[in-house]
């Protein structure tokens, strides 16, 4: 019984049954099979092209179809193809893109936009949310957007996301879509990322981190992203733009003398006109966050108000028409504080004396307005204005200076301010306060809303900012906004001086 188990025993008596299988085969008549073996091996071709699935030589016959109707703008024959692909395996995903993007073709562009969406929800289909992204969200605004279209495209955003993480464009989407939603924690990470290959988004994770109350990270990124950028600017010294952004970074720091090195150094590197006048706007806006800096100090020496006079007139010299530094020469060199250090005041003075005819004359307007002699205010900066026309501070204060006459002129004064506006790439809160102010009193109270509503982010602006509103609001019939203004108005007004 053993040699039953035996596998030695088992391969000798294989051995011998085919050997004997051989020998015993009619080889005469062999060549009697041969149409049946032709007939055999067709049968077995024919079943593999018959149940290939979606391969080999059926697949190419399809495909081939599929190429030349795209080839004559045959979308009938594509989308016919195409239906009998996917009845065979409808859950292919891929065959009902194809006819999504065919029917968009056929100028059924709903259809094929609820079959996109459907791939989305129901399959995750990345390729659909590429489609829906560039044919529902490209050429919109966010303020556009429903409520509904909204979380459809942060949506798609973070499904390519999740889908391909590296794809620096959906990063950046993504980033500006959770900006734009409030959810600014979520934005940070993907600017750090995007941060190796756009550096400038550093600073911007830098200031959200700051507004978050994250104070160490912020300074952490933006100190990253300045060696970076600083870097970069040492291999290409000329570059303006990257001087631009290196100075955002060392203002941002707080680092305001190493802002206004880098800035100068810049504008006496380029012999291009247009880069030297952004370096010259840059590097007085610059001047002016420092003066704002240095005033935030509770108590200033003369030395400090020495020190900040010296820097309005640096600000003066290399940009006369910036808003920002006629706005400090009307804070800073108008008025004479309580106890003055006599050197201060000469060199109040001097500094006044010294500027350009145009620049004279809008302190000496400015300083007759605040005093209330409207005539010789107007004078002075009408003066001003021919000399620098393209100063927003000066028209702005003309116009105020116009209203303010007993023989109103609003129409100049709307114009004005108006120019003014326009003129200024940065129209402070001021300005449009002041159109604000005109439109309330020529009647048009619809128009004036707006300015006035940015004039609220001053504190200085805001009780009549807040008054005028009030007005606004009862003339169009709103009481309940007209009565919270009210309340705001005498909420915020400075308290009455005891005499």
């Amino acid at each position: 019984m053993l040699h039953y188990f035996n596998p030695l025993a088992w391969a000798r008596w294989f051995g011998q049954f085919v050997s004997a299988w051989i020998l015993s085969t009619p080889w005469r008549e062999a060549p009697k099979a041969i149409p049946a073996l032709i007939l055999l091996i067709g049968l077995t071709v024919t079943g593999a092209i018959a149940v290939s699935d979606g391969s080999g030589w059926r697949a190419r016959r399809v495909e081939g179809q599929l190429a030349r109707a795209a080839e004559v703008d045959d979308y009938e024959t594509a989308e016919l193809v195409l239906r009998r692909q996917i009845q065979a395996d409808p859950d292919d995903t891929d065959l009902r893109f194809r006819l999504a993007v065919v029917r968009d073709d056929q100028g059924e562009s709903e259809e094929a936009s609820g079959m996109m969406r459907e791939l989305v929800r129901a399959r995750k289909h990345e390729a659909a949310a590429k489609w829906l992204l560039r044919t529902a969200y490209d050429d919109r605004n966010w303020s556009d957007l429903s409520e509904a279209e909204r979380n459809e495209y942060g949506g798609l955003l973070e499904l390519l996301h999740d889908g391909s993480s590296e794809d620096p464009t959906i990063k950046r989407l993504l980033a500006g879509y959770y900006l734009d939603t409030s959810r600014p924690a979520k934005a940070v990470p993907l600017l750090v990322e995007l941060s190796g290959r756009y550096p400038t988004l550093g600073l911007q994770a830098a200031a959200i981190q700051r507004s978050l109350g994250n104070r160490e990270s912020s300074i952490r990124l933006a100190e990253q992203t300045l060696t970076v950028l600083q870097d970069q600017l040492r291999e290409e010294p000329t570059n303006s733009a990257l001087s631009i952004f290196v100075a955002q970074n060392q203002i941002f720091l707080e680092r305001f003398d190493e802002a206004i090195r880098t800035l100068a150094t810049a504008a006496n590197r380029t012999s291009i006109e247009e880069e030297s006048a952004r370096l010259r706007q840059g590097l007085a806006d610059t001047i002016v966050a420092y003066v704002n800096h240095i005033e935030q100090t509770p108590s200033r020496t003369p030395a400090e108000r020495m020190r900040v006079l010296r820097m309005i007139e640096k600000a003066l010299e290399v940009a006369p028409n910036n808003p920002r530094v006629l706005t400090l020469v009307a804070d800073h060199m108008l008025r004479a504080g309580d106890g003055e250090d006599e050197s201060v005041e000469q060199l109040r003075e001097s500094l006044i004396e010294g500027a350009s005819p145009g620049i004279s004359h809008f302190i000496r307007g400015t300083t007759a307005l605040m005093n209330d002699d409207i005539d010789k205010a107007v004078m002075h900066l009408e003066i001003a204005a021919e000399l620098m026309p393209n100063s927003g501070a000066i028209l702005n204060n003309l116009a105020v200076a116009m209203t303010s006459r007993e023989e109103v002129e609003l129409e100049t004064a709307l114009q004005l301010s108006e120019r003014a506006i326009a003129q200024s790439p940065e129209a402070t809160p001021h300005f449009y306060e002041t159109r604000g102010q005109i439109l309330l009193r020529m009647g048009k109270h619809l128009k004036a809303v707006p300015d006035l509503e940015r004039a609220l982010a001053v504190p200085a602006l805001a009780p009549k900012a807040h008054e005028a509103l009030a007005v606004c609001y009862r003339e169009l019939g709103d009481e309940e906004l007209s009565e919270r203004h009210r309340q705001a108005a005498e909420e915020k007004a400075p308290p009455a001086n005891d005499s």
